[in-house]
């Protein structure tokens, strides 16, 4: 028998091993959520800089995060982006960088993002 925990997230069971929180980000002029999961607010840091919010806390900072984006206006930087996540995340937000090929920091039209840890 599986020793199974849930934990409840805006109504959601999440199970140990699935992702704990995701974004879909408009990234550009006012930025927006699309979708999210387990995310409160996102903060636009300056251009390809934004901070993401926990609704629920991890346990530890440590958490894992993944995330890419991109870009489709016209031009050498248009069509992919160099996401990273920083490591400047606390148990209760993270933050990604959006950075065009050419290795300027750039806003980005959709930026997604998840999180992978335990929850607190």
């Amino acid at each position: 028998m599986s020793d199974l925990i849930t934990t409840n997230v805006n109504g959601r069971a999440i199970e140990p091993e699935r992702v704990k929180a995701w974004a879909n980000l408009n990234g550009t002029g006012t930025i927006a959520l699309r979708g999210s999961l387990n995310i409160s607010s996102v903060v636009d840091n300056g251009t390809g800089t934004y901070s993401y919010n926990l609704t629920s806390p991890m346990a530890a900072a440590n958490f894992t995060t993944i995330a890419n984006g991109h870009r489709s206006d016209i031009g050498s930087d248009s069509t992919d982006a160099n996401v990273s996540s920083t490591k400047t995340s606390t148990v209760s937000s993270y933050r990604t960088v959006s950075v065009a090929l050419s290795g300027v920091l750039r806003d980005f039209e959709q930026l997604n993002s998840i999180v992978m840890g335990d929850l607190a």
